[in-house]
Order: structure tokens, then C-alpha cells, then sequence
């Protein structure tokens, strides 16, 4: 059953604290005495829940110990192979480093893949071959991994890779991930990412080429220091590329949804860890000038003296979140509820804690009365008078036809209602 957005966060913090107690266990075992606070065993825990079968688990399974501890013993079981358990450093598969444990068998390092291979139509392709589109099916043997190149380690490593992954997932998953091949890898070269070092100068595509052979399941975690170096720069190239070129959806979305395991799913732990497991934060900083700092985060308290983030946040409430263009402000009740439930309370009640005095910093080319109730000393003559002529313009109407608007009742006092000037007309003409 598919479980709601809430109940998935939920499930993710309570499968994280369970990792974290089977990882500890996992090293007390082994005689290491580790801090469970320490980034690399974090890092590790994160990688556990992150783990493919634990985070579809995640989506469909309310959580429960019993349930989750096989598939979370298999994910430390997995994703340990890339970390050194006696000092708590990653170590990174290669396709080309054919005697690692990647290529082995789980049952151990002599069952080589060499012996599950079949080059040709082997067990993968005779498997896959009336269940794949036409279009997959050809790049997967033709492209990715053509018969002649079945020699080649990196073909090798492939080929092991698709025969585990696609043996556990539906025929569905399987298209996706050859999909995402077919974007990324279209002449089917695997660009190699496993010795890349991330306290090295690294370019936009280094950093890119690391995140698909991650998000692909070809590497099991980034270059080591990947964030120590130009963090705030290299994550905002991590977070677009997600965003656009593999989701394709605008990051406003992500946030709206105030999803936990978003990052999580899509194998950006690190990103996420690294600004402190705030989604807004980690949106913010690869798009400044798209994603508000107040949604579903805190701003500092000195941000909102500055006027120009006060006035940018009535307009995006206003605008983007209720949807009323500034000219029909008058038609709307807007209320101090608006601003608690999009996250400007705070400011709302610091610097203004009226509505109509908000409203008014933001929008100054706007009259008093479009912004709800003023005061009935604020009628003087002078501006009873702007406004009866500030409602016959919005009608649309000319002046020599008000006569005979009022005699067709067109002109009445729900004109005056409609306009948000019901006051007036009572007070000063009933």
C-alpha cells in the first residue's frame, strides 16, 4: 500500500534510528569502539536507509523492527563493502578493478563473476529479451553491452550488475534504469568516477559523471571529500541536476511537499546532511532566486529588518501562495491565518500585526480601502471622493453615464459593496 508523504517521514526517522543501533552493533561486534555522531558513520547510516529495496520498503511498509531488520541487515551488508570498518573511510568500486568484492558473488570472493556470466544470450538477455521494449532491449545489447565487448572487465562489471539488480526489481524498475543509461550514457561508454578525489579540482562534469554512476547503482557512494571542497558550489551542481535533467520538475515542488526522504531517495544524503537535513536550505542554495528561505524552515530573526525581504515575502504570499493579483486585493479578506500558515508569523506580528498596514509596505501604488476595513476618521471629504471615483473607473464607466446607471439600478449601493466600500456609502450617504 502506498503510505502518505507524513507517514513515509515518519517511517524514515524511525528506520534511521534502527540502522544506526544495527551499524553500532555491527562494529561493537568487530571490537570497534566508534562514535555514532561521528559524519563518517553518519554518512554510513544514511547510505543504509538509502539503500534501493530500504526506501521502496519506506514508501509502502509502515515501519516495524521485525520487518525492516532482514532488509536492513542486507543493506549494511551491501553498502559496507564500500567503507574500510576499521577506520570508517569509504573505498570505491571501479568498473575496470575486476578483483574487488563488487564482482564477487555474495556467497564469497571465489565465486567470481566470471562463472555467472554468459556472453551472448546469456541468462540476463534471454530473461529480458521478450519482457523489454525493443528500445531497451537493443541499447542494453547492442550499446551498453554488445557481445564484443563482453571481454572488457568494465562490460563484465556491467553485466553482473544488471544479472543482481534486475533479478529483484519489476520488469518496470528495469526500464527506468536502462532509460536513465540511454540519457546519460547514450553511446553506452561508462565515464569511470571511482578515483576521482573530491579535495581535487574537479569540474562541473567530474561532479555530474560522479552523481549518475551514483544515482545508477554503478558506484556505491561519491569521490571521497566531494563536499569539503567548494560544498555550497558543488552541491548546487549536484541539486540542479537532479532537479532538471533527471526528475525534470521545478524545485518549489520538492518543497511544497515537505518530503523527508526526498534527498534520501535520490541518493543526495550527502547534500542533505550537509545543510543539516533542511530541505528548504539545500533548495535555497542552488536556486536563490526561486525558492523562498521562510517555507517549511526558519529565517533568522535580523532577516526580516531588512524592509526589502518583508515586502518580497507579502508579494510572494499574496502572488504565488493565495494566487490574488494586486489590482483585485480589494475582492479578497485576507487574514493574519494567511501569514501563519506559510510561515510568516513571526514577521507578520514583529513588524506589523495588521493585514491592511502588511499589505500597504507592499504594495504603495494601491489605495487605503483595497487592502480591507480603515478607519471611518480616514473619510474626510477628500477622500470619499477619490475613492467614488477610483470605483467608477474600475467600472469601467464614463462620467455623463452615471445618470443613467443609476436609473437602470446598475448604480446602487452594492456597486459600493462590490468595491469594498459598503462603509462609506452607509456613514456618509445611507
Amino acid at each position: 500500500m502506498a503510505l502518505s508523504t507524513q507517514q513515509i517521514s515518519q517511517n524514515y526517522r524511525q528506520c534511521y534510528h534502527f540502522a544506526c543501533e544495527l551499524v553500532m552493533h555491527h562494529f561493537r561486534k568487530q571490537g570497534y569502539e566508534v562514535d555514532s555522531s561521528h559524519p563518517d558513520v553518519v554518512e554510513l547510516c544514511q547510505s543504509v536507509v538509502g539503500h534501493e529495496p530500504v526506501v521502496l520498503l519506506l514508501q509502502k511498509e509502515p515501519f516495524s523492527e521485525e520487518i525492516y531488520q532482514s532488509y536492513l541487515k542486507k543493506a549494511i551488508h551491501e553498502v559496507k563493502k564500500a567503507f574500510f570498518p576499521d577506520v570508517c573511510k569509504k573505498r570505491f568500486v571501479s568498473l575496470n578493478a575486476m578483483e574487488t568484492e563488487w564482482l564477487c558473488d555474495e556467497t564469497g570472493p571465489e565465486n567470481p563473476v566470471e562463472q555467472t556470466v554468459l556472453p551472448g544470450n546469456g541468462n540476463l538477455f534471454t530473461a529480458l529479451h521478450h519482457k523489454l521494449s525493443p528500445e531497451s532491449y537493443h541499447y542494453l545489447t547492442k550499446i551498453l553491452l554488445p557481445e564484443n565487448k563482453l571481454s572488457t572487465s568494465a562490460s563484465q562489471a556491467l553485466l553482473y550488475y544488471f544479472q543482481h539488480w534486475a533479478s529483484r526489481v519489476s520488469i518496470k524498475d528495469v526500464e527506468h534504469k536502462l532509460s536513465l543509461f540511454r540519457r546519460f550514457y547514450p553511446d553506452g561508454k561508462i565515464v569511470n568516477t571511482g578515483e576521482l578525489n573530491g579535495m581535487d579540482d574537479l569540474s562541473e562534469s567530474d561532479i555530474i559523471h560522479s552523481y549518475v554512476n551514483v544515482y545508477l547503482g554503478i558506484e556505491h557512494t561519491f569521490p571521497p571529500y566531494i563536499l569539503q571542497r567548494d560544498g555550497e558550489k558543488r552541491a548546487a551542481v549536484l541539486v540542479r541536476f537532479l532537479m532538471e535533467r533527471i526528475l525534470q520538475i521545478h524545485p518549489e515542488t520538492v518543497l511544497e511537499e515537505n518530503d523527508e526522504t526526498f534527498f534520501i531517495r535520490h541518493k543526495l544524503q550527502n547534500v542533505y546532511r550537509f545543510f543539516h537535513y533542511s530541505t528548504n536550505r539545500v533548495l535555497l542554495n542552488a536556486y536563490p532566486h526561486l525558492i523562498p528561505p521562510w517555507v517549511n524552515s526558519r529565517c533568522q530573526s535580523q532577516y526580516w529588518e531588512n524592509r526589502e525581504h518583508r515586502v518580497q515575502a507579502i508579494r510572494w504570499l499574496v502572488e504565488k501562495r493565495l494566487h490574488i493579483p494586486p489590482e483585485e486585493l480589494y475582492k479578497a479578506r485576507i487574514s493574519r491565518t494567511e501569514f501563519a500558515q506559510n510561515g510568516l508569523s513571526y514577521m507578520f506580528n514583529q513588524y506589523y500585526n495588521s493585514v491592511s498596514k502588511a499589505l500597504a509596505e507592499a504594495y504603495p501604488q494601491l489605495e487605503p480601502w483595497e487592502f480591507g476595513n480603515v478607519p471611518f476618521e480616514f473619510w474626510r471629504e477628500e477622500n470619499v471622493v477619490r475613492a467614488i471615483r477610483w470605483m467608477v473607473a474600475r467600472k469601467g464607466w464614463r462620467v455623463e453615464e452615471l445618470p443613467e446607471k443609476y436609473r437602470r439600478k446598475e448604480f446602487t449601493r452594492k456597486t459600493f459593496s462590490e468595491f469594498g466600500l459598503a462603509t462609506v456609502f452607509e456613514k456618509k450617504f445611507a
